[in-house]
């Protein structure tokens, strides 16, 4: 009888101790992403400083493809390329319309950039989030092809003497962001940026010609700062 109530002491002290441990089991909010790569389109805005004196392209929507490579924990090598079709003001810096607006043009702009990413989590999620910085080098240049002024001679460019006229040509472009990236499951994903895009705007050299009434005359080399906000899904693997 003795040994019947050690043993039956002896179950419940384990059941109660199975029952504590159980009690003190906390789930981690962290969750580890095996998947080393991922790619994927967005969709997005840009909001254009148009630089000094307005040559730049109108703010507007863009979109675009995504690729990153995981190297090391918190340190990811990526690669961004987007469209931007746009439009510009085309300015006349002469005396008799001195800064006068005198029509626009199309501006299509396409970006390609090398992206460095900073993981605030390492290669983990907090409740499904990684947060990131991000730094990117590329350059940006205008795919537009405007027909000839031999054929369309009343284009508003072709007001304009050759040396009056904006060209965006090839700049070099910085990126400096913060992203969102929101993992419900293994392999697909949201992401949600926010970057300053910065470029630069070439001053014609008729802006600085003497008969030239721009005010203010802006500099040759005319850095601006663009705000990029995206929305994409992405595609883990």
């Amino acid at each position: 009888m003795r040994t019947s109530k050690v043993l039956l002491l002896a179950m419940l002290l384990t059941a109660a101790g199975a029952l504590q441990a159980k009690a003190q089991t906390i789930t981690s909010a962290y969750a580890f992403v095996d998947k080393k790569k991922d790619i994927g389109p967005f969709v997005g805005y840009l909001f254009t400083d148009r630089g000094t004196v307005g040559l730049g392209p109108y703010s507007g929507p863009l979109a675009g493809v995504q690729f990153a490579l995981r190297l090391s924990d918190p340190i990811n090598l990526g690669a961004y390329v987007s469209y931007f079709p746009s439009e510009r003001d085309v300015i006349d810096p002469s005396t008799e319309r001195g800064g006068q607006v005198i029509g626009q043009t199309s501006m299509n702009m396409l970006q390609i950039a090398g992206q460095l990413r900073l993981h605030l989590t390492g290669s983990r999620t907090w409740h499904n989030l990684l947060p990131y910085f991000y730094f990117g080098l590329g350059v940006a240049f205008d795919v537009s092809s405007p027909p000839s002024c031999f054929d369309v001679p009343s284009q508003p460019n072709c007001q304009l003497l050759p040396r009056e006229r904006f060209d965006f040509g090839t700049s070099f472009m910085g990126q400096v962001g913060l992203a969102m990236i929101w993992l419900p499951f293994e392999r697909i994903g949201l992401r949600m940026t926010v970057d300053d895009t910065i470029w630069q705007l070439t001053t014609p050299d008729g802006y600085y010609d003497e008969g030239s009434t721009i005010n203010p005359i802006p500099p040759k080399k005319d850095w601006t700062n663009n705000i990029q906000v995206t929305l994409g899904a992405y595609y883990w693997f």
